[in-house]
């Protein structure tokens, strides 16, 4: 009987590759990292086995949250709008998550990324052609244009596109990563469905009515996060906390925000939808 290696699961990395199985075994063996647990190869795989895969990493990495990434174009190739990237985070559990850009490779592809690695590379960017190209960033399909983008880096021999893309992502520090979330965010940004004395009269009335009795006495200088919609609210020493359990049981809660037994903490709270 072959014995079950003793693996240490606190010094563990995931990754996603492409290829078929042997190619990828493969890969790992060279690599050094031949111990894959799990690999999807398509979407139909991923859809059918992903809720055992999930339950099953859960339990081995209990201290990691295990999240799933799809792309916007999840509606094979027919457009996919804001609204039924929410639609479909609204129907899944907290832990899926959609892109905000149609694919990978509009992340990739920004030309902020581009221009680094061209640095890097030593490499001449054509700035004038990469604006003619790309017109729109968030949702044009630019996996269909990865030629002429190495074209536009100035890469005129055969160059593998997974090698290509790879390296792009290598460029990519956590400077240029909060930027690029920046100008996704801005596509998602919840619009209040209140105008500011609506939002204060409507949460103060909930809060003095249905929530004050209920947590005045033990609970002095918590803040207390309530959807006014729902009149649902969580309570906790963190605002961050307490919007991201507010937000977790409504995705598109409309936060009011009292601190326990003071009359100046009063305001919005909450944060941007979930975003990549």
């Amino acid at each position: 009987m072959n014995r079950i290696p003793n693996y240490n699961y606190q010094n563990v990395s995931i990754e996603f590759s492409e290829g078929t199985f042997q190619e990828i075994r493969d890969k790992k063996a060279k690599s050094g990292k031949e111990n894959t647990i799990f690999s999807f190869r398509s979407s139909y795989s991923y859809n059918k086995r992903s809720d055992i895969a999930i339950a099953i990493l859960s339990k081995v990495f209990s201290s990691l949250e295990i999240l799933v990434l799809k792309d916007r174009d999840m509606a094979s190739g027919r457009d996919t709008t804001e609204k039924n990237r929410q639609l479909y985070l609204d129907n899944n559990s907290a832990n899926h998550r959609v892109l905000t850009r149609w694919k990978i490779e509009n992340y990739l592809y920004d030309k902020e990324v581009l221009l680094q690695y061209c640095l890097e590379n030593e490499l001449e960017f054509d700035e004038n052609e990469y604006n003619n190209l790309v017109k729109d960033i968030n949702n044009q399909n630019l996996k269909d244009l990865t030629g002429k983008i190495k074209n536009i880096c100035g890469i005129t021999f055969n160059v593998n596109p997974k090698e290509f893309k790879s390296n792009l992502s290598k460029c990519i520090s956590k400077e240029m990563l909060d930027n690029i979330r920046a100008k996704v965010l801005i596509m998602v940004v919840r619009q209040p469905r209140y105008n500011k004395e609506e939002f204060a009269q409507r949460g103060d009335l909930i809060y003095q009515t249905q929530i004050r009795p209920q947590v005045e006495l033990d609970n002095h200088g918590k803040i207390v996060a309530i959807d006014l919609e729902t009149g649902d609210f969580e309570i906790d020493a963190s605002e961050i906390a307490a919007c991201d359990r507010l937000e977790a049981r409504h995705r598109d809660a409309q936060i009011w925000i009292v601190r326990v037994g003071s009359r100046y903490v009063r305001r919005f709270g909450g944060r941007t939808k979930r975003a990549v």
